[in-house]
This record gives structure tokens, sequence and C-alpha cells, in this order.
């Protein structure tokens, strides 16, 4: 069964669309609400070209239609660059019951995101409406918003707040570990094979693994997985972060986020995050397309 999306049928009565909207500017707009790649918060990537093929619009049509949408009539924002639109008047009508699996969706959702920016947009388009709402649950909605907003922009002002706090997890472990007057050498070794265990076999991470707090890693790779770590309060040791930077250089950051995001109802994030990824590997799964594109055809969920 595929994901519903409802329409009010006040749609077709609303002034702004009598009154602004030529048939083309209808049937894009159901387009974008309706669409496969939309979401429960209405902020979603959606490439240009997909949606040319799609609608069967020409790229220049599209093009236009994107800016007559965000600068006429308001209700997209897109970001060329992500190519991520944001329907802004989305979360008026998306949500018909409220919850904790529907605020948990959200959180997700929002934590999928690249452009800060849509966020911002979409909360201040609709504070008002949000505060003055008869819902409880629009409140709720707008204070989730704002919390993401506040994460990141404080990690964008402080971004060694991330490292503290995966060196507080360090220290912990460092405390621990029976291992530690281990030379620095034999250290490395021992964390390097277990690294290369994990990418032969998920299951054989084991926690007599030593921690090794001097290993070296790819801070440039890792800047986008320390940001979404630090946004979703997640916190790994150093030889778990080597172990993501390993696979951050054979897979696209997308597909590692996406990894952990499917394990964060699970006791071991990072053990069951690692079998999601050594699973999609052993597929020849490549991009999130790929994983989509494979649970579409019905293949054995596990670790999907």
């Amino acid at each position: 069964m595929g994901i519903k999306r409802l329409i009010d049928v006040d749609f077709w009565e609303d002034p702004k669309i009598i009154d602004h909207f030529s048939i083309e500017d209808r049937y894009f707009y159901l387009y974008l609400m309706t669409n496969p790649n939309t979401s429960q918060l209405g902020i979603y990537q959606l490439p240009i070209k997909t949606i040319s093929d799609k609608t069967g619009f020409t790229r220049e049509v599209v093009l236009t239609l994107l800016e007559r949408f965000e600068k006429v009539l308001c209700v997209i924002k897109y970001n060329y660059e992500t190519q991520e639109i944001a329907l802004i008047e989305s979360l008026r009508h998306s949500i018909i019951k409220g919850g904790v699996a529907v605020a948990k969706l959200l959180e997700k959702e929002l934590s999928q995101v690249k452009d800060l920016h849509l966020i911002e947009v979409t909360l201040e388009y609709n504070r008002r409406y949000f505060d003055i709402s008869s819902r409880s649950f629009d409140r709720k909605i707008r204070d989730l918003l704002a919390k993401e907003i506040e994460i990141r922009q404080n990690y964008l002002e402080r971004p060694q707040s991330s490292e503290a706090l995966f060196d507080n997890e360090n220290e912990k472990h460092k405390d621990n570990d029976k291992d530690k007057d281990k030379p620095l050498k034999e250290r490395e070794a021992s964390n390097q094979q277990a690294i290369q265990a994990l990418e032969e076999d998920p299951l054989a991470f084991h926690d007599q693994v030593v921690n090794n707090p001097d290993i070296e890693l790819d801070e440039e790779v890792l800047l986008s997985f320390r940001l979404f770590c630090n946004v979703k309060q997640l916190s790994f040791t150093q030889t778990q972060l080597a172990a993501y930077t390993n696979w951050l250089h054979k897979l696209p950051f997308e597909m590692v986020r996406e990894a952990i995001l499917r394990s964060l109802d699970k006791q071991d994030i990072f053990t069951y995050s690692m079998k999601i990824l050594w699973n999609w590997q052993r597929l020849g799964l490549t991009s999130l397309f790929h994983v989509r594109e494979y649970e579409e055809a019905d293949h054995d969920p596990d670790f999907l």
C-alpha cells in the first residue's frame, strides 16, 4: 500500500486558488502536494528533472512555475542547490490528528532537511497560525520546528559543542577500558582490525574491542555527520566514529544518516546501523534512491 496524502475538498473553494491559480497552477500544486517524494512535514527533496519527468512539463516550464509559486503565489520555497522544496502551508492541512507517533515522524523528517532556511521560513510563515490554533498539537509542531532551528543555530555558532559531546563520551569509555595501558600503535592496530571486521561481518563488533581516543579521524568527511549527531543528541566512541568514517568514504552521507535513523529505536544504534550499511553494500545499493527502489520491489525488508 502506498502512502496516502489527503487533499481537503475546500481546496477547490479557496479564494486564493480561485482568484490567482491558473489551471496549470492547480495541476502543479496538486502534484507538489501528492507526489511520491512528499513528507508529512511538507519539506522534502524534489529534483527538477523528477518534476519534469512526472508532470510532463519541460525543464523550462518547471523553472518558470517554481519561480511563480515562490515569488508570485508565495506558497513554496525552493533550494536549487539541495533540490529541496518547502510547501509552506502544508502543516496546516497535512496533519489530521496529532500524537506521539506523528511527533516522532516530524522529528525524523526535520533531521533529514539539509537547508535550515526552509525550516525557518516554514515556522515564520505559520507561527501566528500555530499560536492561535484551537488544536494543541499545532503548538507542538511549532515547538518542534523551533527546537530544530535552535539546535542547528547553536551548532553553527559553537561547532566545538559536538566535539565536546564526543570527547565526554570518549573519556567515559577510556576510564572503563581495561586495555587503556596498551601502547598507541597496538591500540591503533586493534581498532583497525575491528573496523575491518565490521565491514566483513557487522556482528564482529564486541564490547572488548579497544576504544582508542587517539585514533585519527577525517574531520572534513565527518563534518555533516557530527552536525547530524549533535542535532539528534547522539554520541559515539572514537572507534565507532572511525567505522562511520569508513562508510562515509564509500557511501553517500544520506545513506549513513538513513541507516542511523532506522536504528534510533534499537538498543544498540551503532551495531544495528552497521548491519544496515553492510547489507546495503552487500546488495550493491549505492544511493537512497536505489534503496527505496529495492524496497518498492517487495524484497526482504530485513535491515532495509
